[in-house]
């Protein structure tokens, strides 16, 4: 017998409805943190035990009012996210995009309920990487304008935001119509210089401008054309704009794609062809970590 939809460890929303109806409340603040700070608790491996213990818990604090009073569902205690977390983890071994997918099936696995494991896995692995954007910092700073496609949780645009002063940036998050990114679209709302870019499935988005940078970082390997989407964002990346990406090697299980993993090779290709390596490996055989190359 199914269990039914309740409020706290099966709950159930219609996410493609709640993307519809938002609307930005430019009240709401993003609470800034202290970069050199931060900085240093990480350095003397404090922060990942302050954050996880509680005496550090605005990433907490944050989730909460989004999910009680945005969403409607139960309060949470500190300690009921790690329950939730693993529980909705293991609801989520069945979710799977499979081959030659519709794709609004495609769309569909994303936005199942037991996705919204991903929600929860995402804030805590960025609760323990607050300053996330701080490794490509060289490359913000001279950037006017940043996408950050397949943004999910936003991580990069998110940190900047709250660590850093980019108020002179226009940052551009991007993604199809889901939980992290509805998470993320809720928590930057306040922000005056990010914009969002909602994508349908296997649709190129329409990008009205062009970019100095362009983050795509655990995208790749879910995309249902992902040759089609790169070349597309070649055509909008200023000369001499950087992408800063990764790509795992997969079988294309889970939300990961078949698609994706056949066309790698020809992705990689280009992308070796038409950029010049900056940092990481272009390499076909295994999985790639972090790489940027710079526009020819």
């Amino acid at each position: 017998m199914t269990k039914k939809t309740n409020l706290y460890d099966n709950v159930y929303y219609n996410i493609e409805y709640k993307h519809n109806e938002f609307e930005r409340d430019k009240n709401h603040r993003l609470k800034k943190r202290s970069l050199q700070l931060t900085k240093k608790l990480i350095k003397y491996k404090l922060w990942d035990k302050l954050s996880e213990s509680g005496f550090i818990r605005d990433w907490f604090d944050e989730f909460s009012m989004y999910w009680t009073k945005y969403l409607g569902f139960r309060p949470l205690r500190f300690h009921d996210f790690f329950w939730l977390e693993s529980t909705y983890r293991s609801k989520f071994q069945s979710v799977e995009v499979k081959e030659n997918s519709t794709l609004k099936k495609f769309l569909k696995a994303w936005q199942r309920r037991e996705s919204i494991h991903v929600l929860f896995s995402s804030v805590h692995k960025y609760a323990l990487s607050p300053i996330t954007f701080y490794k490509y910092k060289e490359y913000i700073k001279t950037a006017k304008s940043i996408l950050e496609y397949g943004c999910g949780l936003a991580p990069i645009t998110y940190s900047a935001i709250k660590y850093g002063k980019y108020d002179n940036k226009t940052f551009i998050i991007s993604d199809i119509k889901q939980c992290t990114y509805h998470y993320a679209k809720w928590r930057l709302q306040g922000c005056n210089n990010v914009k969002y870019l909602d994508i349908e499935p296997g649709v190129l988005p329409k990008l009205k401008d062009k970019y100095d940078l362009l983050f795509i970082q655990t995208v790749l390997e879910h995309l249902p054309n992902p040759l089609k989407v790169i070349k597309h964002l070649y055509k909008k990346l200023h000369k001499n704009g950087y992408i800063v990406f990764d790509y795992i090697k997969s079988s294309g299980h889970g939300l990961d794609t078949k698609e994706a993993s056949k066309e790698r090779p020809i992705v990689l290709d280009f992308i070796k062809n038409n950029f010049i390596l900056i940092k990481g490996k272009i390499d076909k055989q295994n999985s790639m970590g972090t790489t940027i190359v710079r526009k020819k």
